[in-house]
């Protein structure tokens, strides 16, 4: 689900993604407010492509997006192997008893989330601890 763009490399090379380029968006020297607005229209529509989803697939589009932001790089590299469409999917596929989020300023892991099934409800869980 989460689309790379060739043509543009961050600093390290690589191609950066609409969404990085839409929230890396610097003003340039010079740049009148209509142009920084037309730029941030353009990179938007690139990454989430309005005329083609609905509300609903956008809305997950930048959940999961935002989900994978908040994992530990381990658990985002893991998840990501497994290409979910949506952050439910992403949720439902890590791997179990792992702490999933990352402490503020800090690559290590603060919360546990632990699933469980209610018998005959048809649902799944999850408690953080």
């Amino acid at each position: 689900m989460i689309l790379r763009s060739r043509g543009m490399a961050d600093s390290s090379g690589k191609d950066s993604s609409p969404s990085e380029r839409f929230r890396a968006l610097e003003v340039y020297p010079g740049e009148t407010p209509r142009e920084l607005y037309v730029r941030l229209k353009e990179l938007f529509s690139k990454w989430v492509r309005p005329e083609q989803k609905s509300v609903k697939e956008i809305s997950e589009m930048m959940i999961l997006e935002q989900f994978l932001r908040m994992v530990n790089t381990e658990m985002e590299v893991w998840i990501k192997e497994r290409n979910p469409k949506t952050a439910e999917e992403a949720h439902f596929s890590r791997k179990p008893g792992r702490a999933p989020t990352k402490a503020r300023g800090s690559s290590r892991s603060r919360y546990t989330i632990k699933h469980f099934h209610i018998a005959g409800s048809g649902s799944n869980f999850a408690t953080v601890v």
